[in-house]
């Protein structure tokens, strides 16, 4: 099912690194921005806990 997110002035899609610089310079002069990255949300599993590294492969390809 869609999750329908606030509006944002700017959207971005794909959190590379240039995405994050654009994204953090944006942020710095107060526009609101919204970063989309492929794959399931991790916020809350065991890979968002520290000192744990956000391994794409591990997590996302291979689910831990």
């Amino acid at each position: 099912m869609a999750k329908k997110l606030p509006k944002r002035s700017v959207v971005i899609v794909g959190g590379g690194l240039c995405a994050g610089l654009v994204a953090r310079q944006l942020t710095a002069k107060g526009i609101e921005v919204l970063v989309l990255e492929r794959g399931g949300d991790h916020a809350l599993g065991p890979e968002a806990t520290l000192p744990n590294q956000r391994d794409e492969l591990r997590w996302d390809r291979r689910q831990g």
